[in-house]
């Protein structure tokens, strides 16, 4: 007999400690059946990523905070070289885990960039 797969996550303690009904948050998802959100928080469905993001904006918490991972205790692999035109290491290389790092850097590092390109550093010529 087949086990089927759970998911491993804190969405539904998120959305209590947010104070959100699953009501709220599938309105802000533009979902009409709760059966969806049950099936992500009960573990037998995961969602799509920009639901996730969805997610994690309404809880105001990291994706990695929605679904955490059980690390296991090996030894961590040197720092990978970032160029973004030629990676130092292809993607047939890493790790899913080691994809998802590499992706979630980008994606702060481009929201930072893009926060400072809104809001001049103070000192600078734009702010006088």
């Amino acid at each position: 007999m087949l086990k089927n797969k759970r998911y491993s996550n804190r969405l539904r303690h998120y959305r209590l400690k947010r104070k959100l009904t699953q009501q709220a948050v599938l309105d802000a998802l533009g979902h009409k059946s709760a059966s969806r959100l049950s099936a992500w928080e009960q573990g037998n469905a995961t969602p799509s990523v920009p639901h996730l993001f969805v997610l994690a904006g309404l809880y105001d918490v990291p994706i990695e905070k929605l679904y955490p991972m059980k690390r296991k205790h090996v030894a961590r692999k040197p720092a990978i070289k970032r160029e973004y035109d030629s990676p130092a290491v292809s993607s047939d290389e890493m790790t899913v885990e080691e994809q998802i790092d590499l992706l979630a850097q980008m994606i702060v590092e481009a929201y930072i960039a893009q926060k400072q390109q809104n809001f001049p550093q103070v000192g600078s010529s734009e702010c006088h």
